[in-house]
């Protein structure tokens, strides 16, 4: 991936010295560190605040992960690593899906980490030579999550006659809760809940806004008591 932040390869360690800064910075300022676009000073604080917030080291924890993952993948697969416009795009995609996630959510895993869980499928298909944005299917092993013997997901997938009334997935050993978010093949936030069970129906107002011929990627996150995750998997749909 060309667009790589020093503050990722720091590693978490690197960041103890930091002293205490006060306000959380906004989404887009994580987008900006992912793909190392902060000055100098901005990174300096950066780092000081994310080192002494729990939230937002979560984030910038999961942040890493993600990273990590993507350089993983281009050094086995060097051919769909992505070019200078790919790069591009894909950073303008990242702040659009960020500003389309402001509102705060009741959940014990802090709104960043879930939001990235969804987006980091996407960024995968993308690595992987999927052309998601251009309404390509996506195979359903490809989308779902490392932890494919812990999570698995029934329903929606593929093809559809008309939009889907239920999500349901598999239950996650010790698993406390669960979060579903959706996305669609711009990335845009189109349904996001926290709940108990392993299954939901959609919102009849959600179900009316999906649209025909165009992707959804769904991922769920389960989490246990502490709000940690524990699994989390994805899939694709289409409405034909």
């Amino acid at each position: 991936m060309r667009h790589k932040s020093r503050i990722f390869k720091r590693g978490k360690g690197d960041l103890m010295d930091a002293s205490q800064f006060q306000a959380c910075p906004k989404k887009e300022v994580f987008v900006r560190a992912f793909m190392g676009g902060l000055q100098t000073e901005e990174e300096r604080v950066f780092l000081r605040h994310v080192i002494h917030c729990g939230r937002c080291h979560r984030a910038f924890e999961a942040l890493i992960e993600l990273q990590a993952d993507l350089e993983a993948k281009e050094t086995a697969i060097p051919e769909v690593a992505l070019s200078r416009d790919d790069g591009r795009e894909l950073q303008s995609l990242a702040r659009e899906q960020v500003r389309c996630c402001s509102r705060r959510v009741r959940t014990a895993v802090p709104r960043p980490v879930l939001v990235a869980a969804a987006l980091a499928a996407a960024l995968v298909l993308v690595v992987l030579g999927y052309v998601f944005l251009a309404r390509t299917p996506v195979s359903q092993q490809a989308v779902r999550g490392a932890r494919l013997a812990e999570l698995r997901l029934h329903r929606p997938e593929g093809k559809l006659k008309k939009a889907p009334e239920v999500f349901s997935w598999s239950e996650v050993k010790d698993s406390e809760s669960y979060y579903l978010v959706i996305i669609d093949d711009a990335l845009n936030t189109v349904f996001e809940k926290g709940l108990t069970g392993t299954k939901l129906r959609l919102p009849e107002e959600v179900r009316q806004k999906l649209q025909r011929q165009k992707h959804y990627l769904w991922t769920i996150v389960a989490q246990d008591d502490d709000g940690r995750e524990m699994a989390s998997a994805s899939n694709y749909f289409e409405i034909e």
